[in-house]
């Protein structure tokens, strides 16, 4: 999680512990710092977003959503046996007790793809009906969840057979060549025509060489009209009565509005404390239209200050910032 969020979730808690971070207490430092190698890059991508990372960069963890459902984890070298297990483990604990299946559809085939779709509910008067689907492509299984309430069965089934019908396995490096949504390992063929939200958000580490680096990307086609980044972190901190407190303690390096590739969006770059030599938290943020598929919005944070058992910045600010530059400067639309 970058600072800048991480102010609004923790507010005065995060005051209290910056205030105690200081040069005598580190434990492990970062005195002997290299620079990350910038021009040996790997292509990568995000939502309707490409970028490139360093090869150094490692991929720690992704969040996908797409329409009402939840891409919850993906099987990596996966068979038809897998496939099997999974849908007839989800029919064995919805016929226990008072459970319930209410669709156990057939497989489906759409190319080299195999996908099923199952509808269940946790008791006959539950009023969410839980979707369990399940795509197979070039070994790679994909696990989707989701639910509706009364009245949206129709919705709801439209969505999740565009989802499972459109879902592609895809190599970490390999973009896509027609419009769509890059989810982890995989991709949604999707011409943006029809509104449908969706939610990546991506962190890559430069473990174990430089510990305190991390990278988050996240992009989201929003349902209501965005605020941009600036005004909405200091409108929440101040409701929460900790704005001049938090940026007492935080030395603003820029802030402002900032034009990338045609996209007008907000950046904010601060020290990101550490007990030892601080880092460098650098923002960028393009609010993205409303209810408009094909511009979400799109958040690039580097964040050299991410403390674990390292207490001083692994790479300097002037190492940071080019780091940082490197991928903003890279993003485009697919």
């Amino acid at each position: 999680m970058n600072k800048i969020k991480h102010l609004l979730v923790t507010g005065s808690i995060t005051f209290l512990s910056f205030l105690t971070m200081n040069n005598t207490s580190c434990a492990k430092t970062g005195n002997n710092m290299t620079s990350i190698n910038l021009d040996n890059t790997q292509n990568w991508c995000l939502g309707r977003y490409t970028f490139v990372i360093p090869k150094e960069a490692t991929f720690y963890q992704q969040r996908d959503q797409y329409d009402s459902f939840t891409i919850k984890k993906v099987q990596m070298n996966a068979t038809q046996a897998d496939f099997d297990k999974q849908t007839n483990y989800i029919l064995s604990e919805y016929t226990k007790r008072s459970r319930q299946v209410i669709d156990n559809l057939p497989v489906e085939k759409y190319g080299t793809a195999i996908a099923k779709i199952i509808r269940v509910k946790i008791s006959p008067a539950a009023p969410l009906t839980q979707i369990f689907a399940f795509v197979l492509d070039r070994n790679q299984l994909f696990y989707i969840e989701g639910s509706y309430g009364k009245g949206y069965k129709e919705e709801s089934a439209e969505a999740i057979n565009h989802l499972v019908s459109n879902l592609k396995a895809r190599s970490d490096n390999e973009i896509p060549k027609e419009a769509g949504v890059c989810i982890y390992k995989g991709f949604i063929k999707d011409n943006g025509q029809k509104y449908r939200h969706s939610l990546q958000s991506l962190v890559f580490d430069v473990m174990p060489k430089y510990p305190t680096v991390l990278i988050t990307l996240e992009t989201e086609a929003n349902i209501s009209k965005p605020v941009g980044m600036i005004k909405r972190v200091e409108t929440e901190l101040k409701e929460q009565g900790v704005f001049s407190r938090v940026f007492g303690h935080i030395k603003t390096i820029k802030k402002g509005s900032r034009t990338v590739n045609g996209r007008i969006g907000d950046e904010w770059i601060t020290d990101s404390p550490m007990k030892g030599k601080n880092g460098l938290n650098a923002t960028w943020e393009y609010a993205g239209l409303e209810r408009n598929g094909l511009e979400p919005s799109l958040q690039v944070d580097v964040d050299s200050g991410n403390e674990t058992d390292v207490y001083s910045a692994s790479i300097s600010h002037i190492e940071t910032q080019k780091l940082y530059e490197l991928i903003l400067n890279s993003m485009k639309k697919f």
